[in-house]
């Protein structure tokens, strides 16, 4: 049954631990969410809380479907009468609590996954940090281990192309600077192989910028829970890369030619 409800997950309850990690670019297949749905409900009584739901929004009216589990929220999403490809999915929430008749030293337990576009959040929550810390942890190596490779911060990445830009930027003042002091006739010698050096450093420049934006993707959680597609591999990244190896080879050997011309 497909229905809107308001946000009612249960409020975080009083506890003495706590624990939660966030992730980003995590590529999660159908049997990774369910290695986490059954980690997460383990040790939880049959009368626990548990809510399942997906989000899907269209013209900025966000409609909440439910489920009782994974097959019955994917059956609900196929059914809806919303817009929108009914097979795709790109959030994901579980909460589960103890049931208020739970007697110690059960109750007061809570664990949540959230499954978004920008990143994987994991909360855990009990009386008994031991508990904690073993599901917290069991969690995270299951996310963990669906993460892509090579990927960045945000900020690191920000940091690394306003360095990167700004060497490569200093490199062909300083080139075109230096020859000139060495010999005026060297300078229009070389003008040819100094416009090279320039229009190099401005391909790794806008190298950088589109690797940003390939970089910004890849963070991008990934939630495949049908099991007829299948991962791609994103070759964009490597080939920016190789394009980025390329031409600051070509340069390094520009500027090493200009230089030792007479």
């Amino acid at each position: 049954m497909t229905h809107a409800e308001p946000d009612d997950y249960p409020p975080s309850i009083q506890q003495k631990a706590r624990s939660q990690f966030d992730l980003d670019g995590c590529k999660i297949t159908r049997a990774d969410l369910d290695r986490a749905v059954a980690l997460a409900r383990q040790d939880f009584p049959p009368e626990a809380i548990i809510r399942i739901n997906t989000t899907r929004t269209s013209g900025g009216i966000a409609t909440r479907i439910f489920g009782e589990s994974v097959d019955v929220l994917l059956a609900s999403v196929r059914q809806a009468t919303l817009p929108g490809d009914p097979d795709y999915l790109d959030n994901f929430t579980m909460t589960i609590s103890d049931s208020v008749l739970s007697p110690p030293p059960k109750a007061d337990r809570y664990v949540a996954i959230f499954v978004e576009p920008q990143f994987v959040r994991v909360v855990v929550e009990g009386d008994d940090p031991g508990w904690v810390r073993g599901r917290i942890g069991g969690l995270r190596d299951i996310f963990v281990s669906t993460r892509v490779k090579c990927i960045m911060s945000p900020v690191k990445w920000t940091r690394l192309v306003i360095i990167s830009c700004t060497v490569l930027t200093v490199v062909a003042i300083s080139t075109l600077i230096i020859i000139e002091k060495i010999s005026t006739l060297a300078f229009h010698h070389h003008r040819v192989t100094l416009l090279l050096i320039l229009v190099l450093c401005l391909i790794l420049n806008i190298a950088l910028l589109v690797a940003g934006l390939a970089m910004k993707h890849r963070r991008r959680t990934e939630l495949r829970l049908i099991g007829a597609l299948k991962a791609k591999r994103d070759w964009s990244l490597y080939t920016l890369i190789a394009t980025l190896i390329a031409t600051l080879a070509i340069l390094t050997v520009t500027i090493i030619t200009a230089l030792g011309t007479k």
